[in-house]
Formats: C-alpha cells, structure tokens, sequence
C-alpha cells in the first residue's frame, strides 16, 4: 500500500516542484530586467566587521520599498565569493551563489590575483526561509554556504528597511 502511495504521489510532487522552480526562475528574471529598481550599496566591512582582503560590497534594490534583491560581493585573499538573493513579498526564494579562486603562481609560492576560475556554483529554491531544492552546477565550496547568522541579519534589516 506505501508503495502504490509513494508511486503516485513521488512523481507528482516533482512536477509541481518543477512548477515551483519554473515560476521563481521567471520572477527573478523580472526582478534582473527592472530598471526601475532603486538600488543602494553598503561596504561589506560594516555588516560583518570584518576587512576583506579584496574589500567587499552589497548591493540592495528596493521595486515599490520592497526588497526584491541582495548581490554580495567579498573579494578575499585566495579569490572572490559572490551571492545573489531574490525576495518576493519579504520570503527568500533564491540564493545564488558562486565562489571564484585565484590559481597559483607556476612555482607554487602564491596566488596569480591576473585571473580568476570558478570553483563553486549553485543556485538554492527556497520556499518559507528553507531551502527546498538546491542545483549544484560546479565543484563545492570551500567558503561559500547557506546564509550564516550575520547573512540572515542583514537580509531582516534591510528587509524591513524599506524606502521611503
């Protein structure tokens, strides 16, 4: 009988998670193609209290005093670590993110800061603040993740720091 249920129900449940992905693929297409977004920036050092190497920066944009868009970007010693966040109606429902590294000097001494190659990709759907379905399309991480404290803290913030 759990079979027949799981046979049914498991096919269906990946279609409409599907659907899901399909629909918040279309919605940060639209939010990406808005020129009508105000946008803001932050230096990085101030939410994190820390100095980046690279320096860092994060970028906020607002459609209507809604939060519809964080990209961070944290440049570091050894490469770069870019995140993306959508919103729709104050729930996230995409992270993504990418982590870029520096490749070594030919003697092996240092880092070439000439270049840059991705070591990470990944796109995360969430859905109520969890993250439902994460595609992975390159390598893992060695910094990069799911928002920490200090993350989900700016996300409240400028959430509810709306634009007047």
């Amino acid at each position: 009988m759990r079979t027949a249920i799981l046979t049914v129900l498991f096919p269906t449940m990946l279609f409409a998670q599907g659907e899901r992905v399909a629909w918040i693929e279309q919605q940060v297409q639209g939010i990406d193609s808005d020129h009508t977004l105000v946008v803001d920036t932050i230096d990085a050092t101030t939410i994190y209290n820390v100095d980046f190497d690279g320096g860092g920066v994060v970028h906020y944009g607002y459609r209507r005093k809604e939060l519809v868009k964080i990209h961070q970007e944290l440049g570091l010693s050894w490469g770069r670590s870019t995140k993306e966040y959508y919103f729709l109606n104050d729930t996230i429902m995409l992270l993504r993110e990418r982590e870029e590294l520096f490749p070594l000097n030919a003697d092996s001494t240092g880092f070439d800061h000439t270049s840059l190659f991705t070591n990470y990709e990944a796109k995360h759907y969430l859905w109520t603040w969890r993250i439902v379905l994460q595609v992975s399309a390159l390598g893992s991480p060695t910094w990069v993740g799911p928002p920490d404290e200090a993350e989900i803290d700016l996300m409240k913030l400028l959430l509810f720091r709306k634009r007047e």
